[in-house]
This record gives structure tokens, sequence and C-alpha cells, in this order.
């Protein structure tokens, strides 16, 4: 039981620093343009930079860590964390058109 806890309690903090990091990073911008956020897309984007960290850890969880199994944790945190950031740009709003490029997304 009390791995679970710590496995919980580690997930939810480290998503919780992930969107942290993000969004005060967002706050801080100085923009020319007034700027707000969807709140639907906004509240999306928590659980998704919540359970990636928990699912991450939960994969990986081993009583002897082997380079050999972080590789799925990596797989579920990076695109859980490109989820959660392209999910936050898309519930931001200016009053100007935003152009993205899809490729360069696909990429990331």
């Amino acid at each position: 039981m009390s791995a679970w806890i710590w496995l919980i309690g580690g997930g939810f903090a480290l998503g919780a620093c992930i969107l942290a990091m993000h969004f005060v990073g967002m706050l801080v911008m100085d923009h020319a343009m007034n700027m707000r956020f969807d709140p639907f897309l906004t509240g999306f984007s928590m659980p998704i930079a919540l359970d990636s960290p928990l699912f991450a850890l939960w994969l990986i969880r081993a009583e002897k860590l082997r380079l050999r199994r972080l590789l799925p944790g990596v797989l579920v945190m990076r695109p859980g964390i490109s989820a959660m950031h392209y999910t936050g740009m898309a519930a931001l709003q200016f009053a100007s058109l935003i152009v993205w490029n899809n490729a360069w997304i696909a990429l990331s």
C-alpha cells in the first residue's frame, strides 16, 4: 500500500510541476496584444499533465531500476508533455490569427 501512495504522490507531484512550469512561463511572457486562455482547453490539459507522469512511473516501477525499464516511461512521458503543451497552446486566444505549422508540430 505504501508503494502505491508513493507512486500516486510522485506522479501527481511531477505532473503538477510540469503543468506549473508551463503555465508560469506562459503567464510571464510579455505580449503586445491581449491574450486569454480558453477555460475548457486549459482544464483539459491538466489531466494530461497529471496522468502521463503517473503512468510513466507505473511503467518503470521495479525494485532495481535498469536502463531498459526507462524506455517505456520515456515513450509515455514525451508524448504526454507534448500533448499537454499543444493543448495549452490551443487554449491561447489572441485578437489576431494564430497560424500553426502542422509539420513542425508532428515532428516535435
